[in-house]
This record gives structure tokens, C-alpha cells and sequence, in this order.
């Protein structure tokens, strides 16, 4: 049966352990944004795209960043609010993104294609990068003439690996940054 001062000992020592431990400053996480009434018309009204790539042999993917089946496609905007100067679309990072900034195959369709992911280039050429956040995923802007422009981008089948036949499924989000 504990004794009155082994009790007391040992809430001391609780007491001098809980005093000695460090906590961390709290710090904060600063957000900021804007909303603007600013737009544009983007496709005809069809903010959605549909891009149907070619259908290919393994063998045009037959090494690790191999890149086949490039198919353009394009946004086009009409109708700009006046003042806007430039158009620049923003691909939301999200769980189908892959850490080296393409997007994965989604996972949950019959019969998918293995060690493939999408791969997204400006019409230059250019890789865009899409793990990154806005300014940083080297997305070309389109300036507006007379309230409106274009903007074309290049989607293509990349090896991740040994390719294994099958279909292809992936979808991206975007937002349009207006300046």
C-alpha cells in the first residue's frame, strides 16, 4: 500500500516532467485571394473539353519517358470583360496528379493501360507542370485582342514504366486567372 509520501513523490515527479516539456510557439497560416467579376466566354459556352487520344502500340511506348500520341487541343475565350489583358489556366492539383507533375490513369475503369500517365505541353512545346501551384507551372498566357484569344495545348501518352496494353481514363480541373 502506497504511503502518503511516495504519493507525493510521485506527483512531483509528473508536475516537474510536465513543466520541463517544451511546447512550440503557435504559428499561423496567412491566407489571401480575390474573386473578380471578370470573364470570359470559353469554348463557345463548353467550358468542358473532351480530348480523345489516338489509339497506339505499346511499342511507341517502349522506354521510360517515352512520349507518344500528341493531340492538341485548345481553349478559346470571346467576349472578355473589358480591361482584361490575358488569360492563364490554372490545372488544379489534385489526387490524380503524380508527384512529377503529369496525371495519373484513373484507377476504377475495366481493362486500364499500365505505366501510363498525361502528359500536358503548351503549344511551344513547353512542359507544364501541374503538381505545381499557379505562376509555377509554366503555363503560357494568352493575350486578348478585341476581347478575345486562344490558347492551344498539346496532350500525350508518357511511359512510367513497362507499358501493359489496355484503355486510358484521366480527367483535370481548371480555373482561369484573369489579368
Amino acid at each position: 500500500m502506497p504511503t502518503v509520501l511516495s504519493i507525493k513523490i510521485k506527483v512531483l515527479v509528473v508536475m516537474v516532467t510536465v513543466f520541463n516539456m517544451s511546447f512550440a510557439f503557435a504559428q499561423q497560416v496567412t491566407i489571401s485571394g480575390k474573386v473578380t467579376a471578370s470573364t470570359c466566354q470559353v469554348n463557345n459556352g463548353k467550358a468542358s473539353i473532351s480530348i480523345t487520344l489516338p489509339q497506339l502500340s505499346v511499342s511507341a511506348l517502349s522506354f521510360v519517358g517515352a512520349t507518344a500520341g500528341a493531340t492538341p487541343f485548345e481553349f478559346s475565350y470571346a467576349n472578355c470583360t473589358p480591361g482584361i489583358v490575358s488569360v492563364t489556366p490554372y490545372f488544379e492539383p489534385n489526387s490524380m496528379t503524380s508527384p512529377s507533375g503529369r496525371v495519373k490513369q484513373f484507377p476504377y475503369i475495366l481493362s486500364p493501360m499500365k505505366n501510363v500517365e498525361l502528359q500536358i505541353k503548351n503549344s511551344d512545346g513547353t512542359i507544364v507542370d501541374l503538381s505545381k501551384s499557379f505562376g509555377q507551372q509554366k503555363v503560357n498566357s494568352s493575350g486578348l485582342v478585341s476581347n478575345s484569344g486562344s490558347q492551344r495545348f498539346i496532350a500525350e501518352y508518357y511511359a512510367t514504366g513497362v507499358v501493359q496494353p489496355g484503355r486510358f481514363y484521366a480527367y483535370l480541373r481548371y480555373s482561369l486567372v484573369y489579368q
